[in-house]
């Protein structure tokens, strides 16, 4: 693995405004919000001089658009029986639903007694690029998640499922329950049947193992 710098600026060439950096992961992921259409963003990208990746080998940068279900507080709401023909694909780690966020990573935090300590939703893997949906079932039951058909991931890992209630909202997760939660690290289905209980809104949160980005069936 290669672990070099890349920054987002803007403003035009060096020296000018940074909107974003990325040192810490291979490969390097960044989600950019609010960014303007009347101006020129300039990427740089830094390794090493002598070490693997800093020898003039090639390497892709890809741009995405944010998935409209990115952020908790705006879930596809689903339909019973019915297929979502979706994607992670460009999805940022929304820490909406918790308390704070460190902007040097792509880990979410909660506020501790002193700095943000580290915190992850699901309980079978951290959370890099997830996308957000909601159901209210209206008969107390069991139902049925599939998550099926995962093909064109980055990295071959597949994504991971988490199904649970956020009783004080997205902003606050400092109470919730979890109902399930699977990671595999394959692309093999995802499936369970869960006890909902009428009237509740369950949050379904899909995220993408170590970040892999994936098209699936839901």
């Amino acid at each position: 693995s290669c672990f070099g710098t890349v920054a987002v600026y803007s403003g035009g060439c060096l020296p000018s405004t940074e909107v974003a950096c990325s040192d810490n992961n291979d490969p390097h992921e960044m989600c950019l919000i609010g960014l303007s259409t009347s101006t020129t963003y300039y990427v740089q990208v830094v390794y090493p001089a002598g070490g693997p990746c800093g020898s003039g080998l090639p390497f892709d940068i890809e741009v995405n658009t944010v998935p409209a279900n990115d952020d908790c507080t705006a879930p596809i709401t689903l339909v019973l029986d019915g297929t979502e023909n979706t994607s992670n694909q460009g999805a940022c780690n929304t820490c909406t639903q918790v308390l704070c966020s460190d902007p040097n990573t792509s880990d979410c935090y909660i506020v501790g007694a002193g700095p943000c300590t580290l915190y992850s939703l699901m309980s079978c893997g951290s959370v890099e690029n997830n996308i957000w949906y909601d159901f209210t079932p209206t008969v107390t039951q069991d139902y049925y998640f599939l998550l099926a058909n995962q093909v064109n991931c980055d990295d071959g890992n597949g994504v991971q499922m988490w199904i649970g209630q956020l009783p004080s909202g997205c902003g606050d997760a400092s109470t919730y329950t979890e109902d399930f939660c699977q990671s595999t690290q394959t692309t093999a289905d995802i499936e369970n049947t869960v006890t909902l209980t009428a009237g509740q809104q369950y949050y379904i949160s899909i995220d993408g193992w170590g970040g892999d980005m994936c098209d699936f069936d839901f």
